[in-house]
């Protein structure tokens, strides 16, 4: 697994750093509809580069956070994901654990990394406020993914 920007470990390995106080978000935000609404201005980008985008986040899930500073960071991500990818399958989905919510893309392109490297400091910037990182990995066995990790951030129904 080769890793771009990061330690070699993956999302769920590398411990939270809290270096930086985490703001303490009150607003509720319904991640599978954030991410619907995302998709749906990314449609004609994915057509156009002949690929599919899956939203598997459970409907249910609510995350606490800066709504449009989550829709900034996705919305990038998503995008990266597309422009490196033709005629594939993009599948976003979430992985909870008791203190974090990671939010993964696989399925993207080798070269996202590129695609993201202008905004990166800008992304890894809005992911810190969020209380969260952002990781790139190449994997040859299980595909190349983009991970999104917000650290304390999931909540109930």
């Amino acid at each position: 697994m080769k890793n771009q920007f990061f330690a070699a470990s993956s999302a769920m390995e590398r411990p939270i750093l809290k270096a930086t106080p985490i703001p303490a978000y009150t607003d509720k935000i319904a991640l599978h509809q954030l991410v619907d609404q995302l998709l749906n201005g990314l449609q004609p980008l994915a057509m156009k580069r002949g690929n599919i985008i899956l939203n598997g986040i459970p409907k249910e899930l609510m995350v606490l956070g800066e709504e449009n500073l989550l829709a900034y960071v996705l919305w990038n991500l998503s995008v990266s994901a597309i422009g490196s990818t033709k005629n594939e399958c993009i599948h976003i989905g979430v992985v909870v654990k008791a203190d974090r919510t990671i939010i993964c893309l696989t399925g993207v392109g080798a070269y996202a990394y590129h695609m993201i490297s202008s905004e990166y400091r800008k992304l890894q910037d809005a992911a810190e406020r969020l209380g969260g990182n952002i990781c790139l990995e190449q994997d040859g066995i299980k595909g190349d993914s983009i991970s999104f990790c917000l650290a304390n951030s999931q909540c109930a129904a």
